[in-house]
């Protein structure tokens, strides 16, 4: 693609929102190369990019256009189908709102109903509202934990799980056979009154009844149970508090973190995953000697936790929550277990803790590629197909999903049962640090570290690609002192081990992984949401973490 006639034809168009222009007016030569050398492609979140003007980010041209193209789908998918309707629900950024209006501005003209929220909701209520309504697709507007200058656009599908590959490259052709994403037509005030309605109250109202259902013992004494909430000022504040409230728990919100900000003004990092997202919450819990901190993404569907353990708060990893959650079920449920077919479900690069523990509990656990939506998928085909019961999903990155109400992760369902956990546990005088420590020396001490380098921009993406050839060299044999026993390339969907290889049954995807002894394993990818290379750990001990680093470090 030529950048410089798309940056022209945007210079030249006497329509151009006064924002855009004066923001392209203020970019450098390569900005302007890397905002207009491309269109935007779905990754692992979606649409998912910067706050600027050109094709390759996300504006409300190219957020018209995306929906132009998924109309002209839609339409092909049958009228029985398009008019059944699509929810739209969006988060608290900059231009969510506005992006969810144009979305729906833009189906309409193509008589298609849509649905909105009356005001920022999570996005597990969007993934719950499409099953409920019974419609047929949805779109969120969230860039989820990224930095602020980003926003994003989701596509779900008639399940409320997030389109997968082979449903997003349909409506990809669709979107990049519009030609010009300057002249795309709205619905007239006629056909958007026709067209436009808001998701109804009672959808909400049937959510909390439904999340309320995922209690174990929902007649546990809370009262001495002390909880912190933040909601890093996005959408989860006055359903978290709504939904707790139901519940019988006092929460002591993180007045800071409670307004609605799209600068994110009082968090360092409004990622649950990273520790100083917590920063603010901690002084809050140490002021009143809390017992758990809960803290959500901005919008709504990861959950991350804090745990006092005496006079310490631990910062819990998404394996660890992750792991402590699906113990808890199995004691929970042991005996509806032993008569169902139940299935777990987690990712390439979640711990393998999972897997032995539901190997030693005869509970069948079922693998995808790294994205709940891949999770939703494999949800909704072993139900109907094979007629199997969920139990549970959960992916490292603080992802969890405890009822199948929805087809997405939802970090409401999480905080909800991580209370109840606390409270559980402390009736027996323990604290979820010595659950889980009790968990290893009942399934083996396993630990689970990551590492992540940006690298933004087009020489970002060219030094992810060179990293990644460097990785797939089939004459790489060890890792510093780390000898490779097997690796799965996931790219070109073979398993290799002792120079023999074999077939894997995975959608092609940018991912390696490398084994090697006691069970120990590293998996790396780009990310799909981030200009950043993912390295995941899974081993014994920080020494094979140690190796990698110092590798990377020889080939700088």
């Amino acid at each position: 693609m030529d950048w410089e006639n798309n940056y022209y034809r945007w210079k030249n168009f006497d329509k151009l929102e006064p924002k855009l222009q004066i923001l392209m007016e203020n970019m450098t030569r390569e900005e302007l190369a890397d905002a207009f050398s491309k269109n935007l492609t779905f990754g692992t979140g979606g649409l998912r990019a910067l706050l600027e003007p050109g094709t390759n980010r996300l504006n409300i041209y190219t957020v018209r256009k995306a929906t132009e193209g998924y109309s002209r789908w839609l339409i092909k998918q049958g009228e029985g189908n398009y008019t059944k309707g699509v929810i739209i629900a969006y988060d608290n950024r900059h231009m969510s709102k506005e992006f969810a209006l144009e979305t729906a501005k833009v189906l309409a003209k193509h008589h298609i109903p849509s649905y909105i929220f009356d005001s920022l909701r999570p996005t597990p209520m969007l993934s719950y509202a499409i099953r409920k309504m019974n419609a047929f697709g949805g779109v969120v507007i969230t860039a989820s934990h990224n930095p602020p200058k980003y926003n994003g656009y989701k596509i779900y599908d008639y399940t409320g799980c997030q389109c997968v590959p082979k449903i997003t490259d349909s409506i990809s052709l669709e979107i990049n056979s519009v030609s010009d994403e300057l002249s795309i037509q709205l619905g007239s005030n006629q056909e958007c009154s026709d067209y436009i309605g808001i998701v109804p109250q009672d959808i909400e109202e049937s959510y909390y009844e439904d999340v309320l259902k995922i209690q174990m013992h929902s007649e546990i004494d809370k009262s001495d149970t002390k909880i912190v909430y933040s909601s890093q000022h996005g959408t989860g504040y006055f359903p978290m508090m709504k939904l707790m409230k139901k519940a019988g728990y006092s929460i002591t919100p993180v007045i800071s973190q409670c307004e609605i900000d799209p600068d994110f003004s009082y968090t360092k990092d409004p990622n649950p995953e990273n520790p100083v997202a917590f920063d603010e919450a901690l002084k809050t819990a140490k002021s009143i000697n809390a017992d758990l901190i809960l803290c959500t993404d901005p919008d709504g569907d990861r959950a991350g936790a804090m745990i006092r353990y005496g006079d310490s708060y631990y910062h819990l990893s998404g394996n660890q929550i992750g792991i402590i959650l699906l113990n808890y079920l199995i004691g929970q449920r042991k005996k509806e277990l032993i008569n169902k077919n139940f299935v777990v479900y987690n990712t390439i690069v979640t711990s393998s803790l999972g897997d032995i523990i539901c190997k030693k509990n005869n509970i069948q656990i079922e693998k995808t590629l790294t994205g709940f939506k891949y999770i939703g998928e494999k949800i909704e085909h072993e139900k109907k197909i094979n007629g199997k019961e969920f139990l549970f999903a959960f992916e490292e990155s603080y992802g969890y999903l405890i009822s199948d109400i929805n087809r997405d992760k939802d970090g409401l369902q999480a905080c909800l049962l991580i209370s109840e956990m606390v409270a559980y546990y402390k009736k027996q005088n323990k604290s979820l640090i010595d659950v889980l420590n009790n968990i290893y020396d009942e399934y083996g001490h396993y630990y689970d570290y990551q590492l992540s380098f940006e690298m933004p921009g087009e020489s970002g993406q060219d030094r992810m690609k060179e990293i990644m050839d460097d990785f797939r060299n089939p004459k790489l044999s060890e890792i510093g002192n780390c000898k490779i026993i097997a690796k799965d390339d996931y790219l070109n969907g073979i398993h290799i081990e002792s120079d023999t290889s074999s077939n894997i049954s995975f959608p092609s995807s940018n991912v390696l992984k490398f084994y090697f002894k006691n069970n120990e394993w590293v998996a790396i990818r780009p990310s799909g949401t981030e200009p950043k290379m993912k390295f995941y750990f899974f081993c014994r001990s920080r020494e094979l973490v140690s190796q990698m680093e110092e590798f990377l470090n020889a080939k700088k």
